[in-house]
């Protein structure tokens, strides 16, 4: 008899047993079943700064562990990563044993690996993260709200893209990804591009370290189309701008005088305007030519307060007075006699070629190779090429 209990006691012990260890399996599994495939980034401060890592997650496993480019000592780090990421994959968790040596660097690889893990599981601390993607004007960067574990809000930064087109569909859609509590949502017709990079920033904010550093401050343009004059104190003296706005956007930006030294400010011209162009914004000044990019900046910001809109003139075409064919003409430059072959058919003019000259090269070829093709383009006179006045 007593046998018989024993034998029906041990029976239930290793039938609770079997039950708990089953229990165990299965919430593991459902653990990671439940991470949802894609990368998601995590972030966490480390010995020398913020230490950031991604998580690839496909077929609801961890396939790979990457840390960005970081300020952790090399030595020490190097290793201790190389080390941590293999762990984490062989375990399918960030819960492993941090790396002798390194316990800084360890606990920051770890938080920063289960933040991405708490994302992939749909699993968000209160707050805001912002995102960013490509947009049909620019950047389009996003902040998104989660409060108590849901999505609450999606704000739109401000950006460049068409106000007729992205405003309506910016509205419609971040208003669908609260409601549906998820970016995979369709596009707004008509609005394709600007509807993607919504949802990619969106997915950025949310699968990412959820901060965003702009590359370049947006200008606040509030003008009617036009063009504007703007002034500002150079290295050499009053460096004068005209910035063509059109939809409040810069489309043009002319130098219209510089007493900045050419070889200097030349290049800066040259690097500047194109990327105040692009980004819409401030850009960092240009290495060696620091007061000269402080100027242009100033005298951009100077012309978007509107003060001296231009007025657009009609260029005063050449009265051509010789009949068709190739005519020389020549005038004294800066160093020397320039001598051009001008060509007419037609009463108008067809090509220009220059044929000699004994000016700068570095300085008057830029100039030639702006000038030629404008005055054939106007068939009159153009403005002088800054630096190369002469």
């Amino acid at each position: 008899m007593l046998r018989m209990r024993t034998r029906r006691n041990i029976s239930l012990v290793l039938f609770i047993g079997l039950l708990l260890v089953s229990a165990l399996v299965w919430s593991m599994s459902t653990n990671v079943v439940a991470m949802q495939d894609g990368l998601y980034a995590g972030v966490a401060q480390g010995f020398g700064g913020d230490l950031v890592v991604d998580v690839t997650i496909a077929d609801g496993k961890i396939s790979e562990v990457a840390v960005r480019p970081h300020q952790e000592t090399p030595m020490v780090a190097g290793p201790a990563i190389e080390k941590l990421t293999a762990s984490v994959v062989d375990a399918q968790s960030a819960e492993i044993d941090t790396v002798s040596g390194a316990t800084v660097t360890s606990n920051a690889f770890i938080a920063a690996v289960e933040q991405a893990l708490q994302k992939a599981q749909g699993n968000y601390e209160d707050g805001v993260y912002a995102g960013i993607a490509q947009g049909f004007g620019g950047d389009l960067i996003v902040d998104v709200t989660v409060g108590e574990g849901r999505i609450s809000e999606v704000e739109v930064r401000p950006h460049q893209e068409t106000p007729a087109i992205a405003g309506p569909a910016i509205e419609q859609l971040t208003a669908t990804i609260v409601e549906s509590q998820s970016f995979d949502v369709e596009a707004v017709s008509g609005a394709t591009y600007t509807s993607n990079a919504l949802v990619a920033a969106v997915k950025d904010a949310l699968h990412g370290t959820g901060v965003v550093e702009p590359a370049s401050e947006p200008f606040e343009i509030d003008l009617a189309d036009g063009t504007y004059r703007g002034r500002a104190k150079g290295f050499g003296g009053e460096l004068v701008l005209d910035v063509t706005i059109a939809d409040n956007t810069i489309t043009e930006i002319v130098v219209v005088s510089s007493n900045e030294t050419p070889f200097i400010a030349e290049g800066a011209f040259k690097e500047l305007i194109p990327a105040i162009i692009e980004t819409q914004g401030k850009v960092d000044a240009v290495s060696g030519a620091t007061a000269t990019s402080g100027a242009v900046l100033a005298a951009v910001e100077d012309a978007l307060s509107g003060d001296e809109a231009v007025e657009a003139a009609a260029s005063a075409g050449f009265a051509i007075n010789v009949g068709d064919g190739t005519h020389r003409g020549s005038a004294e430059g800066f160093g020397g006699k320039l001598v051009l072959d001008v060509t007419v058919a037609d009463g108008k003019i067809t090509e220009i070629e220059v044929v000699e000259h004994s000016d700068t090269p570095f300085i008057a070829d830029p100039a030639i190779e702006k000038l030629l093709p404008a005055i054939v383009e106007a068939q009159g006179p153009v403005d002088a090429v800054s630096g190369a006045t002469g």
